[in-house]
């Protein structure tokens, strides 16, 4: 709704959809309304894209899309631009900031800060000082014209920095890398694994429309459960080849190379399963560990 308010100050038109809980519901919404822009939830547009090309589904063409509201993989984009052949711009945000942080501009090259509104910081964790230009570490921001709740440095546990070069587009504003997921997982002997690792490798297989990762203990080894949902049923040597992908991804392939960590790998052909990730909450491998 803040969306179309602002789309509306700029003399466009907006229709909120919502969240997808109805695939099917939703690209009809789409090509009835004649929508040429996107915006929404990562794993929501892909699933949109991947059943719109096996139902032959014929939409307007679209201009743009905006992914939001959770972390953006690049197997996603790369899939987006397949299918639509559109240009796909990330947006950065979280509610500590009044939603809106960055965003993507045409040049690709990390996301314009909203800086007349929040000053961003580049921090080493461990000390609390910022680091120097160009060097990694923990973003922090402080509010600017914020009147109620205003926040001081501001810890988000996002890693990321700041990129030295001027991007293309010519913008004063500074540039920011884009940042991982935030669903950082340590499974113990310095390993650590997060959604975003798994989003790269599962999101890239085709026919994926979402997947559900759990770790947890069994006879004192640690399982890593994946159940996949695919947009129809898959043959044996189909779930043969997306095994073999998952386990071939290096930071995946690391994890198991120890030998402390095994895969079981699930498939749920189900679509009717599908539930729009429960609105808008973030992905996050669960740990069922005691």
């Amino acid at each position: 709704e803040l969306l179309k308010r602002g789309l509306a100050r700029a003399g466009a038109g907006g229709l909120v959809h919502g969240p997808v809980y109805n695939p099917q519901a939703a690209l009809e919404h789409m090509i009835g309304d004649k929508a040429n822009v996107l915006v929404g939830i990562p794993t929501q547009i892909l699933t949109l894209a991947r059943l719109q090309k096996k139902m032959h589904a014929s939409i307007p063409p679209l201009r743009s899309v905006l992914l939001t509201t959770d972390h953006v993989p690049h197997s996603i984009v790369r899939e987006l631009v397949k299918v639509w052949g559109c240009q796909v711009f990330n947006h950065y945000g979280m509610t500590e900031m009044g939603l809106g942080g960055g965003v993507d501009c045409q040049g690709f090259n990390g996301y314009h800060l909203r800086e007349a509104d929040l000053y961003f910081e580049i921090i080493n964790p461990q000390t609390g000082r910022p680091v120097r230009g160009g060097q990694r570490g923990e973003v922090v921001f402080t509010t600017l014209t914020r009147t109620g709740m205003p926040l001081i440095r501001y810890r988000t546990g996002d890693y990321s920095r700041f990129i030295p070069e001027a991007c293309p587009c010519g913008t004063v504003l500074r540039n920011l890398e884009r940042v991982r997921s935030r669903d950082r997982m340590e499974l113990g002997a310095g390993e650590i694994l997060s959604m975003a690792d798994l989003d790269e490798a599962i999101f890239a297989l085709d026919g994926v429309l979402n997947f559900s990762a759990v770790i947890a203990e069994e006879c004192g080894k640690r399982i890593l459960a994946i159940e996949v949902l695919t947009d129809g049923a898959v043959s044996e040597r189909a779930k043969k080849m997306m095994l073999q992908a998952i386990e071939t991804y290096p930071i995946i392939q690391s994890v198991l190379s120890s030998g402390q960590t095994q895969l079981a790998l699930t498939f749920n052909t189900n679509t009717a399963a599908y539930s729009g990730e429960k609105g808008t909450g973030k992905r996050m491998i669960f740990d069922q560990r005691g």
